[in-house]
């Protein structure tokens, strides 16, 4: 194990995913989603640092480090954004009177339903 201390990058990368994995949908939640980040983080294949210390070597590195950050960044948005689409929809499909049409989970069409409430919209009733 190596004694090094974490890039300050690198630690608000792992606080992000922390945050972001809080609503996480797996049995395990952000205990899952912590040992994933610690497995991809100490992983060197994620980011392979040149030895030495020479001035190039040390700015190649920090180089290599931002890049690394920058691809963990990505994935840590990615699964903001598709955690929120998933609570944003399950709040639609779930509200009453709502317009969200599409497949159920139990594979029934709503495409009636919506046939039906654009009639009723175009009599001047309340369709939703």
């Amino acid at each position: 194990m190596s004694t090094t201390a974490m890039h300050p990058l690198v630690r608000d990368l792992y606080k992000r995913a922390i945050i972001v994995g809080r609503d996480y949908p797996h049995p395990d939640g952000v205990e899952y989603v912590r040992r994933k980040w610690k497995e991809a983080l100490r992983n060197p294949e994620n980011c392979a640092l040149i030895e030495g210390t020479s001035c190039d070597i040390l700015s190649e590195n920090e180089r290599i480090i931002r890049k690394a950050v920058g691809r963990g960044r990505y994935v840590s948005d990615y699964f903001y954004h598709v955690i929120s689409a998933r609570f944003f929809f399950g709040l639609l499909r779930h509200s009453p009177g709502s317009c969200f049409v599409g497949r159920a989970r139990n594979g029934r069409d709503h495409s009636t339903q919506k046939i039906q409430n654009n009639e009723a919209t175009l009599r001047g009733g309340s369709g939703c």
